[in-house]
Order: C-alpha cells, then sequence, then structure tokens
C-alpha cells in the first residue's frame, strides 16, 4: 500500500536496513518461580543508580521497579557470559547503598548522584552475550553487604550453568569438543606447550653442535626426542583443530602456521631417510616461532611487521630496478675492463646487489687511469650509483619499514585501548548500534533529519504516526545493526526525559523521536570523545581540541534544557 511504499522509499537514503532473521520480543516475562530476591542498586545508561527489586528464577534474572510488579528489564540465563565483581575502574556513586536502599524518601526524588572513581566489594558486574536478547550489554549491581554479593554471583552462575545445560541439549561429540577448547585455552596447557616448543629448539641446537655419528646412541637419543616432541605438537593441533573447526580454526593464523610447521614436521620424519624430501626435517628450525602465539607482545611486533611488508615490498621494487638499470648499463660499458663482475647481466646484477650491500668493491675496476687522472666515466657510474642506491633508496626503505610498523602498533594499542575500554565500562548505552550508524554517515543536518526520520518509517511499521515503548522496542531489535538493540522499560524513561517527550498514550511522533535521537546522538559523540581523549596516544593538542568541542557541546545541551524549561 502506500503507506509501504513511502516507509521504504525513505529506507533507500538511510544506511539502516530491516534485519530478516530478527527474534521477535514478547511481553515482560513473569520471574517464577522466585528462587532469590533482593533490593538492590541498579546502574543504568545514563551513569545513575537506581533502586530495583532483582529476581531470580528458574530461566531469567529480573528487574523490577520499586513502584510496580511489572518486570522493567531481564536477562535469559542462558545469555550470561560472565559474572563476577565489578572490577570496573567507571566513575561510582559516592551515595552510600544505605542512602538508597534504606531511605525511600532520598531514592523516590530519583536523581543523578555524584560520582567517583572506587572499586566497591559489594558490587557485581553481569555480562551478556552479543547475539542474545541483550546484545552484548552488561549491567553492574549493588548490593546492601559484601556477603549478599558473594551469595548472589554463586546463584546466578549456578542456575546459568544450569540453565545452558538444559537448553543445550548437546551431543557427545558437541561436549567433547567444547571440553577440547576448554583445555587448549587453559593456562597450565598453554605453559606446558611453551616448555615443549623451549625444550625442543634446545635439543635441536644442541644437536647441531654435537653433531653425532649416525647409528650412535647420541643420535638415537636425539631421534627418539625429536618423535616425542614432535608427536606432542601433534596432539597439540589435533586438540586446536578439533576444538575450533572450522572456520575459527582456518580463519586464525597462527593456527594455519602451527598447521604448516606440524605437518612438515610429521613429513620429514616419515620420508627422512629419501633422497630430496629429507630437507623437510629442517621445519623443526622453525617450531620455536610458533612461540609468538603464545606472547601478546611478540604477537603485536610479528603483526606490524607483517603489517609492513606490503609497503616495503613496494620500495623494494624500486630499489630494484634501479639496480637492474645499472646492471645493464654496466654490460654495456665494462664487460671487456671487468668480465668477472659485469661479463653478464647476471654476474652484473649479482656484483650490484653486493656493492648496494656494501659487501664488495669492484677492484679491478679503478676510478684512476695509469697516468692518475680520474676516470670520469667509472667515477660518475659508481658515485650516481651509490648515491642513488646505498645512501637514498635503502634508506628509503628503512623509512617505510619504521613508518609503516609504528602505524600499525598505533592501531593495534589504540584497538586494544578501545576494547579495553568496552571491557571496564560496566554499563552500554542501549542505542549505541544505532547512534553510531547515524554518526558516521551522514553529510549535513538536513541529510541526518532524513535518516532519523527513516528509521522513524521502520519503527512505525503499522504507520501509525507514533510508537509507544513496545513498538520502538521491537523495531529497534529489528534493525540490521551489530549488536542488535536491547530497549528496556527504563531505557525508555531514560532517553523520553521520564515520559516528557512523550504524548499523554506515551507515545513519541516523528518530531519527537526525531528531538530524542538528536540528544542521545551528542551524549554519544561526548562519550567518543571522551574514549579519545583517554587512549594513550592522543596528544596533548588532540585532547585540548577535543576537550574545548566537547565543553561547548555541553553548554550548548545545557542552554536549550534551560530555555525548555523557560518556555
Amino acid at each position: 500500500d502506500q503507506s509501504q511504499a513511502r516507509r521504504f522509499e525513505m529506507l533507500r537514503g538511510s544506511s539502516i536496513r530491516p534485519s530478516s532473521g530478527s527474534k521477535e520480543f514478547y511481553k515482560p516475562p513473569v520471574a517464577e518461580p522466585q528462587l532469590k530476591t533482593s533490593r538492590v542498586l541498579k546502574l543504568k545508561s545514563d551513569s545513575t543508580w537506581m533502586p530495583r527489586t532483582m529476581i531470580l528464577s528458574p530461566d531469567i534474572l529480573a528487574f523490577r521497579l520499586e513502584t510496580q510488579d511489572q518486570v522493567s528489564d531481564w536477562i535469559p540465563l542462558e545469555e550470561i557470559r560472565l559474572v563476577g565483581p565489578w572490577a570496573s575502574n567507571e566513575l561510582v556513586s559516592r551515595t552510600t547503598t544505605d542512602d538508597l536502599l534504606l531511605n525511600p524518601a532520598f531514592a523516590s526524588r530519583k536523581k543523578a548522584t555524584i560520582f567517583d572513581r572506587q572499586q566497591n566489594s559489594t558490587d557485581f558486574e553481569i555480562q551478556t552475550i552479543s547475539d542474545g536478547l541483550c546484545s552484548g550489554r552488561t549491567y553492574a549491581v549493588r548490593t546492601s553487604s559484601t556477603e549478599l554479593c558473594g551469595e548472589w554471583i554463586r546463584a546466578i552462575k549456578e542456575y546459568s550453568d544450569r540453565r545452558k545445560k538444559v537448553l543445550k541439549q548437546q551431543s557427545a561429540l558437541e561436549a567433547w569438543r567444547e571440553f577440547a577448547r576448554k583445555v587448549y585455552h587453559s593456562a597450565p596447557f598453554q605453559t606446558v606447550m611453551i616448555i615443549l616448543i623451549g625444550l625442543n629448539f634446545a635439543v635441536n641446537a644442541v644437536q647441531a653442535q654435537i653433531q653425532p655419528d649416525s647409528n650412535s646412541s647420541a643420535e638415537r637419543m636425539f631421534a627418539i626426542m625429536d618423535i616425542t616432541l614432535t608427536a606432542w605438537f601433534a596432539v597439540e593441533l589435533a586438540i586446536n583443530a578439533f576444538g575450533h573447526w572450522f572456520w575459527a580454526f582456518v580463519s586464525d593464523e597462527w593456527s594455519m602456521f602451527d598447521l604448516c610447521v606440524v605437518s612438515g614436521s610429521v613429513v620429514g620424519l616419515m620420508v627422512e631417510t629419501i633422497k630430496g624430501l629429507s630437507i623437510l626435517r629442517s621445519f623443526r628450525a622453525f617450531r620455536i616461532l610458533r612461540i609468538i602465539g603464545r606472547f601478546d607482545r611478540l604477537k603485536r611486533i610479528t603483526n606490524a611487521i607483517v603489517v609492513s611488508l606490503v609497503p616495503v615490498v613496494n620500495a623494494f621494487m624500486v630499489v630494484l630496478l634501479v639496480i637492474l638499470i645499472y646492471a645493464i648499463i654496466a654490460v654495456n660499458l665494462y664487460k671487456d675492463r671487468s668480465p668477472d663482475n659485469f661479463g653478464s647481466f647476471a654476474r652484473s646484477l649479482f656484483t650490484l646487489f653486493l656493492l648496494a650491500s656494501m659487501d664488495k668493491w669492484v677492484d679491478d675496476l679503478p676510478a684512476f687511469t695509469e697516468e692518475g687522472v680520474p676516470d670520469l666515466g667509472v667515477v660518475l657510474f659508481l658515485f650516481t650509483f651509490a648515491v642513488i642506491v646505498n645512501w637514498t633508496l635503502i634508506q628509503v626503505v628503512v623509512a617505510v619499514l619504521l613508518d609503516n610498523f609504528v602505524a600499525a602498533t598505533i592501531a593495534e594499542k589504540q584497538q586494544k585501548a578501545l576494547d579495553r575500554q568496552k571491557l571496564n565500562r560496566a554499563f552500554s548505552h542501549p542505542l549505541d548500534p544505532l547512534l553510531s550508524s547515524l554518526s558516521s554517515v551522514y553529510d549535513t543536518r538536513h541529510d541526518l533529519s532524513h535518516r532519523i526520520q527513516a528509521t522513524f518509517a521502520v519503527l512505525d511499521c503499522e504507520s501509525r504516526g507514533t510508537i509507544d515503548f513496545v513498538r520502538m522496542r521491537n523495531g529497534l531489535r529489528k534493525l540490521d545493526l551489530e549488536p542488535a538493540v536491547h530497549l528496556s522499560r527504563e531505557d525508555f524513561e531514560m532517553i523520553t526525559e521520564n515520559l516528557r517527550l512523550c504524548d499523554e498514550n506515551e507515545s513519541v511522533d516523528v518530531w519527537q523521536f526525531q528531538h530524542l535521537i538528536l540528544r542521545q546522538l551528542k551524549i554519544f559523540v561526548q562519550r567518543t570523545m571522551t574514549d579519545c581523549i583517554a587512549m594513550d596516544n592522543t596528544t596533548p593538542e588532540i585532547i585540548s581540541l577535543l576537550s574545548a568541542i566537547r565543553l561547548i557541546m555541553v553548554e550548548d545541551m545545557t542552554t536549550g534544557r534551560v530555555s525548555a524549561g523557560m518556555r
């Protein structure tokens, strides 16, 4: 019909598309039977602690408003990835737990509290999986005592494991694969493999130094140790492949490197007596490189070198072209005067390569004649080659290597910092995936407004002109965003400023929706700038610039609230 045509016509200019495989939302579940319940504080997306009743049932962990019986937010137990003490460095409230839990008058005001950097033993966090109902969000909860915090952590872990076992109904093969993954990634197993890799390298070095005679007792001892270590490495590779087969194994470059090295070693043992294939035994020397994948610092350096290879090869191509040109010139000019060095193109190329590496000088091509007069042709040839190749192009190759190595290292550190900030952040804004998509594609304010209206058209699938909490939640879930958006009732109240932006039916029209999205977009940009400022390699100039922009945005939002209040 016309409404559907209009809605998808607006979508053509938007970067957001409906997801074809989205899950459907249902009414809030009933947390029954109640296995455990307590009054707690839950950290909201706007950085405030709010009183909630936390209820543990056999299938969900629910949060209920103090004044209502309806569940405001819930977590399926099977989607809990991790639960433990909150070890974040995020801002936490200076207001005591007793102030909020034991003073209903204080709690009813629902005002933001003052925050400070500290850690509280009564706090714990619940991390969810990225592809589940909660879209990878982390929940922070504050209890009234350390003992109660420990009880909740143990209870959630226990019933979460029970729920997962009930739902998974794993086959025997899947259970063994999960066991193999746990064994492979365990610290004792990795420690043993590091020791074996070091032992293997030491054995190879001692064998190369001693060079025992054939059929001697020492030779047989080294052969037995080689076979034993190769068998251990083959078993480790088999455990890795079995636990991570297929895509997780073949897409990991270090696993593929292990496959090549171990396979070469095994084949080398099998064809040791076959002439021409015994060279495969040299693969044993590469086993020590497998230790790089066990240490993050070594892996970071290796990854930076690999990223730098392509630009360095391009720079080497320029050096090679210049050497090839000089090799042809040298054959034409000096093949009679120095046939050993320039008698053919291959000899000339090899000689110039040695000159470029500063390992040789052409003694039979003197720069002076027998009368002591400089040979301008020889001097010009050798001088220009040294200046262009040795002093310039080789240094350019080194500069390209260093530049790309440093850039790759900085990029990896930035990514690590972003990942660390995401893990340390005890909460994430539910609209971040949507806000990130909107902030990265628009050119002008009119373009941004068009995209927000197109998003509203997707959410208003029935073309009613307004959307309430349920329709907004269902529509956001269907958008093709990564991770998917999980909007709870308290999140809806937060972004609508405690329903102030809604009409009497707790719904918003397209203009109200645009207003609240623009406001959340400003807050999102401020959070992004804060993350950039917190990065280790951010320069003082960039920090000053971002701080000034952030201050302007804060003042603009404050002025807007004051003007709205006066109106």
